[in-house]
């Protein structure tokens, strides 16, 4: 296979779910469809830099019912992701993903508290490994965010390389 199908079937390899116990109580609804948006942007002491942003759209099918204390959505994601990793002279890579997830899930927990997650768990690199888990928290603007890292591809073939350069950012769930 040549680099650039190795690269295209890597940048849409599908991530990972799971299911954790929520506490009973109250819990908020969704609406249909949401969108995620983030950014994360570094730079290092050497001059290095880092920046990423993605926006996914999630829409959901109706409620599932509340289970264990939250409340459950089936539905699908899908999106696009950049990365960009420049060394001090502005040499680096960049890459646009294109994603999608025919099977995500939705849990809200509480008024304050949803988890967001894509179908699949199986990743090929730490920047997959930031789409695993969306747990977002109510910010003091009262919207629905957390943090997010994006880390690098981990590759190292064919003259392109992102190995290192992290970048810690935040996200927010944008609802129509």
């Amino acid at each position: 296979m040549n680099h650039r199908n190795h690269l295209f079937l890597s940048l849409l390899f599908a991530l990972g779910c799971g299911d954790a116990t929520a506490p009973s109580g109250d819990v908020g609804e969704l609406p249909g469809s949401v969108q995620i948006m983030g950014a994360a942007d570094s730079t290092y002491a050497d001059g290095s830099t880092v920046s990423c942003s993605f926006t996914l759209n999630l829409t959901l099918a109706p409620d599932g019912g509340v289970r264990d204390g939250a409340r459950r959505y089936v539905g699908t994601m899908g999106g696009e992701s950049h990365r960009q990793a420049l060394d001090p002279e502005g040499n680096g890579v960049g890459f646009f993903a294109d994603m999608a997830w025919p099977d995500a899930r939705a849990k809200v927990i509480g008024p304050d508290s949803v988890e967001l997650r894509p179908s699949g768990r199986d990743t090929i690199s730490r920047f997959w490994d930031g789409f695993h888990l969306f747990a977002a928290t109510r910010t003091a603007d009262g919207h629905l965010g957390g943090t997010w890292e994006c880390a690098p591809f981990d590759i190292w073939e064919d003259g392109y390389v992102d190995t290192m350069l992290i970048a810690r950012g935040t996200w927010e769930v944008i609802a129509p």
